[in-house]
This record gives C-alpha cells, sequence and structure tokens, in this order.
C-alpha cells in the first residue's frame, strides 16, 4: 500500500509543521493515513495520529519545543502491505559539500556531496559577484550533484561558490562552509628572455596534493609539460620556436582523493626576439684609391637595432641596419688606410639590447722606403682575418701606364722585399706597390669561401741623387761644372763655386746651367776651386754636397 510522500517538517514557534504529498492511486481503498513520532531516530515510535481526511497534506505537531523529533507516515486501507515513507527529523537539511570547480573553456563545472536528508529538494548554488554571494541557479533533485555554470567568466578571472539544500517548504540547510575558487591562469611574454612567464590564482577550497602544466602547440592534443608543486603560483616556460601557438592550463590534484580541477586555458604565440648568433669577416680589402672594404655575414634572422664598424678601438661607422638582414653585408665609407695597420670589429645591439662583437680581422698594411744604395725597401703586416688560412702574397708594381707587374710569390711568414732602382728610369722615381693575399675562409657553420685581400697601395719617391764631375777644361772635352742629378726633377737646386779665398765666384739655381770657368766673363787662372750644393726635395731632408773641382787650361 502506496504511502504518502512525507515531504518536510516545518518548525513553527515550538510546533511542528508536517506536509505530505498524497500517495498515488491503488487497487483497493486508503481510509486514512497514520502519522507515528520518536525522539530517537531508531525508535521506538510511536502512533502521533490518525488522518482520516485522505485529502489532508498537512498536520501541525504542537508543542514540540526544541527536541529533535522524528516522523514517517503509512497509509491504511485495503491496498495491500502498508508501506512508510521517508523519515523525516525536526531539524533543517544537511548541508551539501562543495567537491571541485573546474574550468572548460568558457564554463565552470561544480561538483558537489549530496545532502543525506531525505527531505532535499534542491540545491541552491551560490555565485560570487560584486557585492556578495548570490544565487546563480537552483538544481532540482536530492541526488543532484553536477552542473555547468554557463554564465561565468573563468577566463577574466577566479569564480567562487557556496551551495545549500532545501526542501520544499522552503526550509534551507546551513551554506556550505568552504568556498571553492577556481584557478585562474594569466600569462605573459619576454621575448628576450624567450619565455612564457604563468601565474595563477591558486585552487582554494581542498588540500592540494600537487599541480600540473599542461601544454598544447599549435592545436595538437594536450601533453604533461611539468609537475609542480602544491603551492606554486609561477612557472617560466621555456620557447624555442618563434611564432608557434603555445596554450597553458593548470591541473590541480586533490590530496587524498586525487579529484582534479582544471584552470582557464591561457594562449600565447610568441614572437622571439632572434639575437645575432655570429658575425663572420669575409674579407677586409684595401681598394686602389686606399679605401677600406669591408666584407661580411652574420645572421640575418637576427632582429638588432643597431650595428657599428670599429676602427682600432677608436674610432666608430654606424651602419644604420635594416630588417630584415642580408646575409652579405658590405660598407666602405672613405677609410683611408695609408696611416697606420688597421684593425676592426663589427658590433651589434639586438632588440633586447644585447650587444654580440665580432673576432676582430685586421687589414694588410704595407709600407716602404727608399734605402741607400738604390733600394726600395717594402714590408707587410701578414694576413689576419679570422677563420683564415693564407694560400701565398702576390706582391705587385703599378707601372706608369696603369699595367701591373707581379714582383715575386711568397709564402706565410714572409713580409719583406727589396727591390733595386732602375736610375736610368725616371719612372722609378715614384714607384707604386701593393700586395695581394690569397686564401680560404672556413667558417664554423661548415661554409668556406676564398678570399683575396688587397693591401693599400704605396708610393715610394726616390730622394735625388746627384754625381760631380772632379775637373773641367773650358778648351777641352769637359767645359761646363755642373752635377749629374738623378730623381731631381721635383728639388730645389743650388750650386756655389767659390775662389781659394771664400769669395762667391758662381752662383746658379738651375740644374741645367752650369760654371764654364770664368768669373764676370773673365777666364780664371787653372786651379782647384771649391763649391757646395744644396737639393731640398719635398718631403726629403736637405742634401748637401762639397768638394773641389780642378779648373784646368
Amino acid at each position: 500500500m502506496p504511502a504518502p510522500n512525507l515531504i518536510c517538517v516545518t518548525q513553527q514557534s515550538g510546533d511542528m509543521l508536517l506536509e505530505w504529498e498524497l500517495p498515488p492511486p491503488c487497487s483497493g481503498v486508503i481510509s486514512e493515513f497514520e502519522i507515528y513520532s520518536s525522539d530517537d531516530l531508531n525508535g521506538p515510535y510511536t502512533l502521533l495520529t490518525t488522518i482520516t481526511n485522505t485529502n489532508q497534506t498537512q498536520y501541525t505537531d504542537i508543542n514540540v519545543g526544541g527536541n529533535i523529533k522524528y516522523y514517517y507516515m503509512q497509509s491504511v486501507g485495503t491496498c495491500g502491505t502498508p508501506l512508510t515513507s521517508d523519515t523525516l527529523d525536526t531539524l533543517l537539511p544537511i548541508a551539501p559539500q562543495l567537491e571541485t570547480v573546474s574550468v572548460d573553456g568558457n564554463v565552470v563545472e561544480i561538483t558537489w556531496t549530496t545532502s543525506p536528508s531525505p527531505e532535499t529538494y534542491a540545491y541552491i548554488l551560490e555565485w560570487q559577484q560584486a557585492n556578495g554571494f548570490s544565487p546563480a541557479d537552483t538544481l532540482l533533485g536530492q541526488n543532484t550533484n553536477f552542473y555547468i555554470h554557463n554564465n561565468a567568466n573563468p577566463t577574466q578571472g577566479q569564480e567562487a561558490y557556496l551551495i545549500r539544500a532545501i526542501d520544499q517548504c522552503g526550509n534551507e540547510s546551513l551554506i556550505s562552509n568552504t568556498i571553492h575558487r577556481t584557478i585562474f591562469l594569466s600569462a605573459t611574454q619576454d621575448a628576450c628572455r624567450r619565455t612564457v612567464d604563468l601565474s595563477w590564482l591558486p585552487y582554494e577550497g581542498f588540500t592540494i596534493e600537487h599541480q600540473e602544466l599542461w601544454l598544447s602547440v599549435n592545436g595538437a592534443s594536450e601533453m604533461l609539460a611539468d609537475t609542480l608543486s602544491a603551492n606554486a603560483t609561477q612557472f617560466s616556460f621555456p620557447v624555442n620556436s618563434d611564432l608557434e601557438e603555445y596554450c597553458f592550463r593548470i591541473k590541480v590534484v586533490e590530496a587524498g582523493t586525487l579529484r582534479e580541477v582544471w584552470s582557464n586555458q591561457i594562449c600565447e604565440t610568441l614572437d622571439i626576439i632572434s639575437p645575432m648568433d655570429f658575425i663572420y669577416f669575409k674579407n677586409i680589402t684595401i681598394n686602389p684609391n686606399n679605401e677600406a672594404e669591408i666584407f661580411w655575414k652574420w645572421d640575418d634572422d637576427a632582429e638588432i637595432s643597431a650595428a657599428q664598424i670599429q676602427l682600432n678601438s677608436t674610432e666608430t661607422f654606424d651602419l644604420n641596419p635594416a630588417l630584415p638582414l642580408n646575409e652579405n653585408e658590405f660598407y666602405t665609407n672613405n677609410i683611408n688606410a695609408t696611416g697606420e695597420p688597421m684593425s676592426f670589429q663589427i658590433a651589434t645591439t639586438d632588440l633586447c639590447g644585447d650587444e654580440v662583437i665580432s673576432d676582430i680581422g685586421r687589414s694588410i698594411f704595407l709600407s716602404g722606403q727608399s734605402g741607400e744604395e738604390g733600394i726600395n725597401l717594402l714590408s707587410w703586416t701578414p694576413f689576419d682575418l679570422p677563420f683564415g688560412t693564407l694560400n701565398q702574397y702576390a706582391l705587385y708594381k703599378i707601372l706608369p701606364n696603369g699595367s701591373e707587374e707581379l714582383l715575386g710569390v711568397f709564402e706565410a711568414g714572409e713580409t719583406s722585399f727589396t727591390e733595386a732602382v732602375n736610375f736610368g728610369n725616371p719612372a722609378e722615381a715614384n714607384a707604386r706597390y701593393y700586395i695581394m693575399a690569397i686564401g680560404t675562409l672556413e667558417f664554423p657553420d661548415g661554409t668556406s669561401c676564398p678570399v683575396e685581400s688587397r693591401s693599400n697601395t704605396i708610393r715610394i719617391e726616390q730622394q735625388v741623387r746627384m754625381v760631380c764631375p772632379n775637373a773641367i777644361a773650358p778648351e777641352g772635352a769637359n767645359r761646363i761644372f755642373k752635377p749629374v742629378l738623378f730623381f731631381g726633377e721635383t728639388a730645389s737646386y743650388n750650386l756655389v763655386v767659390f775662389n781659394r779665398w771664400g769669395e762667391n765666384i758662381f752662383e746658379s739655381n738651375d740644374p741645367e746651367l752650369g760654371w764654364d770657368g770664368t768669373r764676370d766673363g773673365r777666364i780664371l787662372p787653372k786651379g782647384m776651386y771649391p763649391y757646395l750644393i744644396r737639393l731640398q726635395q719635398p718631403g726629403f731632408e736637405v742634401v748637401q754636397k762639397k768638394g773641389m773641382v780642378m779648373l784646368v787650361r
């Protein structure tokens, strides 16, 4: 025989109002309802009253006071063996307890332990708003224990919840005593450190056993990236690939139960600042105008804000690079290469402010001078490019018509050469030379290339030289006294002839105008006559020659 559905017991100033739903129809007749009560859940139960009006749905138990009592009902009639209703007490419904509050996309999934109170009719989920907690939804059914909160915003911040039970009479349980808050994950990029820096507001609601970082790259399946301690709230994830999408979630595992909750997902596409990984000189050479030309290769993926060529560690030349970089670069800016040996470095500063400086490369510096005994002395600094191997040097002489003459080929370690001067060739007065280093560059990246590095071009000006006769015969073959000059075209000239008393008897500033043995048109007697010749050639010291010339009659 079906019993009434005892749905709730409501306290009213010491009285207890019992409310029920009528039993479903049966094959016989239900004539009355019986209400039993006890002060103990386990009995004994005694008949409290009999309800003869089978349409009645309420009854008030008078003067119960604050004591706990237990009630159940059963039907009386001809429908077979009587069944009893649920046993209800005079207490409020027992509060349910939240278990998990987990984020799935843009919604929050919530689970809880159900209330054991049989009068529980529904659950009221409380959601924290700016002004406190307020109902998010009413969830029917005592055994309901899962809810998806679609109106939440778990990607914007933490979401917090409480829960309580309610019976059909509006009696509410105490609210659950533990607030559960979602994990809120956020991220910032550090393109220079190549990291995605994660931080999160931790889960609140249960004791954490450990945390896990889960990762998806470019939409692929999630994978466990790392296991984190229970109290971790930050993590720096290294990123090695540029412009790939990295999506992160935090999973928290409860101690003891191993229940899991998830954070919101955060996705970042990191535009990594590519540093300068290498700078290699391909050549440092001097052009025919004695200007330095610098060739190099560098990491053309690098993102740099500034670049300079450093000369001898004292002077810099800005390159003003444009992104993206070219793999092979060239620079010349009237860097005069005639004064001294030159060393170069290339310095770059990337968009993160990190500086990279190349190894030192040096140009070949050729120097020379005219020596005594009619010899030009040449020497040069060695070939010195990083990763370079010298095969040989080739020394060239530039002829007056612009053609070039190979003077010799030299092995590594040879750095000097001497050339005899042809006094009979006026072109030798200003001989020009340069040397070429021929080698190979083997770079650390496995590439190689040939290299020909030219030195500066030098000009060796010959100092004037003279040969003087020691006698003249005005009536004979050698009638005029004057020196024979070699390479004296640019020299200032002065010849003075004296008599035996030191008087100036002849003077000339023209090398072609010599002394004919006379003074003021008068023939002088034979004998020895002192002379002094002074030559001043630009760039050289004064050349002075004293001697005696014999006048023969």
